[in-house]
């Protein structure tokens, strides 16, 4: 099969260009676009380029609506609620996650409870990006979906990165790492970041200088290491970003046809 590299900024134009011409809005294409970028630059393409297909499909069919705009809210202390009203799921996320920054700085512990999205891309993408500025993140989705980033003391990301399972679970390798993480979502965030979950998608962020700051510590807590599914990750959006990444020519056919530059 053809392949031809692309850089990133060529699959975000890409991705945008048809997404765009699906009738996406672009304010919400753009979010939606980086969203799968960042699936390929991970090195997870199921949750790149090759969802457009799926995504057209659901935006013809009326199931996603490429004009919506998320409705987020506060409701409490330590809670932003978000509503997707059937849009993609990027946008949503994108515009919700200052909110849950703020919030997690405002009391140590902050949850962001999504409900009525489309395909929200790969989680690892959404919480790299929250981890960046300084938060530990801890997400579950509604589609199996379940990891964990945090901020490095040398300006690095660790994660901690779990695959789709058998029968629609989540596992990475022997199911320790997926065990480790649904244990330490317990202890998080309990049973509100559960049913969070259960609507579509839940993410607990935790300001660890915060915490420290109102235990008393002398020093926030040791950071969570990457496991060997996230340090891959990683690595492979180390090279997506020097060397580009590798699209399969059928891919590539499909989404210019879907963008009209077939």
């Amino acid at each position: 099969m053809a392949m031809s590299t692309l850089s990133l900024d060529e699959i975000e134009a890409l991705a945008a260009s048809a997404l765009r011409a699906l009738g996406v809005a672009p304010g919400n294409a753009a979010p939606a676009a980086r969203a799968l970028a960042d699936g390929e630059a991970l090195g997870v393409p199921e949750q790149g380029l090759a969802v457009l297909p799926a995504i057209a499909e659901a935006l013809v069919d009326g199931a996603i609506d490429g004009a919506a705009r998320p409705r987020i809210t506060r409701p409490r202390v330590g809670l932003v609620r978000v509503e997707g009203r059937l849009g993609l799921g990027p946008p949503a996320i994108a515009a919700a996650a200052p909110r849950l920054v703020e919030a997690a700085r405002e009391g140590t512990t902050a949850l962001m409870s999504v409900s009525g999205i489309g395909p929200i891309g790969l989680l690892d993408a959404a919480l790299i990006q929250m981890a960046a500025e300084g938060l530990w993140t801890l997400g579950l989705a509604g589609d199996g979906q379940l990891a964990l980033a945090a901020p490095r003391g040398d300006d690095g990301i660790s994660l901690v990165a779990t695959a789709p399972g058998a029968g629609g679970g989540t596992g990475a390798g022997t199911g320790a790492e997926a065990l480790a993480l649904a244990q330490l979502a317990t202890a998080m965030g309990g049973p509100l970041v559960g049913a969070a979950a259960a609507q579509g998608l839940a993410i607990l962020a935790v300001d660890p200088v915060e915490a420290a700051r109102q235990s008393g510590a002398a020093t926030p807590p040791a950071q969570p290491i990457s496991n060997a599914l996230g340090a891959a990750r990683l690595e492979a959006a180390g090279r997506a970003m020097a060397e580009g990444v590798a699209i399969a020519g059928i891919t590539l056919a499909d989404v210019r046809a879907l963008g009209g530059r077939a």
